[in-house]
This record gives structure tokens, sequence and C-alpha cells, in this order.
């Protein structure tokens, strides 16, 4: 049973974020991570038939667009974010805290949207 008094203990914790990863990974096509003049982008792909022109796009739009955003709105605001394609998801594409996730499906159909 996980628990505050538990999870602050950094064995527990490590050991818990490893298995948490390890579990996570099994449905995982790929995973990236671009670093670029301070700005990090983790690229997790669970759809192998993702089109990857669009997975590029969506890379170099990120860090054309994301430190604009940042600098004219918020510079303290996180400089890490994950992208997440998923082939489970039905909506277009939605954003929690530092995590956009994106249908992979609507974006093979709309490869321009």
């Amino acid at each position: 049973m996980v628990n505050s008094k538990w999870i602050k203990n950094k064995k527990n914790f490590a050991n818990f974020q490893n298995s948490l990863q390890e579990a996570l990974h099994k449905n995982w096509n790929s995973v990236d991570t671009t670093i670029r003049d301070g700005y990090q982008l983790v690229f997790i792909n669970k759809n192998s038939d993702f089109n990857p022109a669009i997975k590029k796009d969506l890379v170099e739009t990120y860090f054309k667009v994301f430190p604009a955003l940042v600098s004219k709105f918020n510079d303290k605001t996180t400089h890490e974010v994950v992208f997440v394609t998923d082939t489970a998801y039905k909506g277009v594409a939605e954003a929690s805290g530092n995590r956009i996730l994106f249908s992979t499906k609507y974006m093979n159909a709309h490869p321009t949207d």
C-alpha cells in the first residue's frame, strides 16, 4: 500500500517509480526526449502506425511556438513537456499539467490540423 509516509522513503519511492515506468512502457511503441535551448520535450508514442512526418511536425512546432508563449505569458512555467500519442483516446487532443495527449487516429486522418 502506498501512502505519504511510505513514499517519503527514498528507496520506496525509487522502487515505486521503477515499477510504474516498467508497467507504463509495456504499451509504448517508442519514447524520445529532445532538449533544445533550455526546453525539453518527451514524446511517448503508443501507436506503431503513427505517421513519423506528423511526429516531426509536432516536435518542430513545440520548439518554435512554446518558447515564444512562455516568453510572452509566463516565463516561470515548466520547460519540460510530455506529448503522448494514443490509439485509445477518442478525442482530438487534451492537456493536463505539462502533458498533452493526442489521438493518433485523428492525427493520421488530419495531419495538417
